[in-house]
């Protein structure tokens, strides 16, 4: 870096002129500091209502016009599966994107920009007069969405402290399943259109959010602008001196241009940012293709095998194939009450489950959320397929049952492959790998939602139940053998897990 971080260096490695500079670890500095991120989190949020705003919008709109003559169009079986899917399918062209935008633009303005495209896509949906502009308008949001989850998932990492880092990464989806709750609510208050509508609201509503919280810290330091960094820092630890900061800013200076990235890492606990002189990103690796060679390691493929056979497993049983559909197939089951309140309940349960899981996963360890989410997933699929095999002689059996497995669901098996993906990649290999996994785990969500049909006429929706039961099956044995307990355990310990062939399969 130039002259300009050096002097910044030396300045912060000299004496204090007093101990009132020194930086704060008591109570008062720690609650200052919290409060700032939370601050910036709640800012933040309004962004990531978008995914669950976008994920439950299909489900409104295709309860109200599947097979539906008293409105100005309506939707076939056909026309619903692709509408209902390709928001997943065109998620990973923007995820492939938003790496180089975020690294080239920077993580706030990258979200900033793309809450244009959102708000596009909801007046789109509102004017939409046929299946055509209804899928365009599903493929712009969906490349939206990509666009969402890397600065997102960047941001949180570099703006946070380790000791709220794993909190505030569990709140992201925790923010995405409240705007799933707030979709199905509106929806469930009036008509798609105005649904549509009311959405367009939120876009606008995170541009405003997004604008009063700092750039990351980390990206204006490789940038080279020090000091915009800084202030960057000072704002996110309480609005404190930059003497306060001291230490972690200097630490944050040698990280981003020290050549031991993995020591820099264990200390600071930001992924290594290597840049030239000039602040610009440098691809020491040599191109695209040789970054792509680090998936044949044994330390990568193994956890990225045991994630996406988790994510198939996940998508299954927590019913995403069935989704799209719920406030259709609540209305032929007849459920005791209106199918877009049953979908609000059932989005509140989900809610719940998530914050629980937070809680439980601290005194249980992931791998007992795990057996006890899928086993509760599992059962309620049997239930509710026996259920409507033997005549659905209560509507109250299926829409208990639903109730449970969304709660369970969220409780487990919908956050925890997210949250694998953070920690059982190496080092060397985790930005790769990360945006590998997690564009693919859209396009399983794809091939679930487009299939689903077909199940459903080869086999009823019961049968169905019965298939993605059985899935689940084969993930509690598959989980039992091979999903490290990661809880605790330092990514040292979870990379030697993966390294050592006694524990894995060739």
């Amino acid at each position: 870096m130039d002259a300009q971080l050096e002097d910044r260096k030396g300045a912060l490695k000299g004496d204090l002129p007093n101990s009132n500079h020194n930086n704060s670890n008591g109570s008062g500095g720690t609650l200052r500091s919290t409060l700032a991120q939370v601050v910036a989190m709640t800012g933040f949020g309004f962004f990531v209502l978008s995914v669950g705003l976008v994920i439950s919008v299909p489900t409104i709109i295709i309860g109200a016009l599947l097979n539906n003559d008293k409105e100005d169009f309506s939707l076939d079986e056909n026309d619903a599966s692709w509408f209902g899917s390709i928001i997943f399918i065109t998620q990973p062209l923007g995820a492939f994107s938003s790496g180089f935008c975020q690294d080239l633009f920077g993580r706030k303005r990258t979200m900033l920009l793309v809450n244009i495209p959102i708000l596009i896509g909801w007046i789109l949906l509102y004017y939409s007069s046929s299946i055509l502009y209804l899928n365009c308008a599903a493929s712009l949001l969906g490349v939206s969405l990509g666009f969402i989850e890397a600065p997102a998932l960047s941001y949180i990492g570099e703006m946070s402290e380790p000791r709220l880092r794993g909190m505030m990464s569990l709140l992201t989806g925790v923010f995405a399943s409240i705007g799933m709750l707030i979709e199905c609510f509106i929806g469930a208050l009036t008509d798609w259109r105005s649904t549509c509508a009311i959405s367009a609201v939120f876009p606008v509503a995170a541009i405003i959010s997004l604008s009063l919280i700092p750039e990351s810290p980390t990206w204006l330091v490789t940038q080279n602008r020090i000091s915009d960094g800084e202030k960057a820092l000072c704002w996110l630890r309480g609005w404190v001196h930059p003497l306060k900061v001291r230490d972690e800013f200097l630490l944050l200076l040698e990280y981003t241009k020290s050549p031991d990235s993995k020591e820099m890492e264990s200390i600071t606990g930001l992924k290594k940012i290597n840049t030239t002189d000039n602040g610009t990103k440098e691809n020491k690796e040599g191109g695209v293709i040789n970054k792509l060679k680090v998936l044949t390691q044994a330390s990568v493929y193994r956890p990225l095998r045991v994630i996406m056979i988790y994510f198939v497993i996940s998508h299954s049983v927590s019913l995403w194939g069935v989704r799209p559909f719920l406030v259709y197939i609540f209305k032929l089951i007849g459920m005791p009450m209106d199918p877009n309140w049953v979908l609000v309940i059932s989005g509140g349960l989900q809610i719940m489950g998530c914050l629980t899981g937070m809680f439980t996963l601290k005194l249980c360890g992931k791998r007992a959320v795990n057996f006890l989410s899928l086993t509760a997933c599992i059962a309620s699929c049997f239930i509710i397929g026996i259920s409507l095999l033997v005549g659905n002689a209560t509507p109250w059996i299926p829409f208990i049952f639903f109730n449970v497995l969304f709660f369970a669901a969220g409780f487990g098996v919908i956050p925890l492959p997210w949250t694998f993906i953070s920690e059982l990649f190496p080092v060397e290999g985790r930005g790769v790998a990360s945006g590998v996994a997690g564009a693919l785990s859209y396009v399983l969500i794809f091939i679930v939602i487009k299939t689903y049909i077909n199940l459903s006429a080869w086999f009823d929706l019961y049968g169905t139940l019965f298939i993605y039961g059985t899935i689940g099956l084969f993930g509690l044995v598959y989980t039992y053998f091979y999903l490290p307990e990661t809880e605790g355990k330092t990514l040292q310990e979870i990379e030697e897990f993966f390294k050592d062939k006694k524990t894995q399969k060739k």
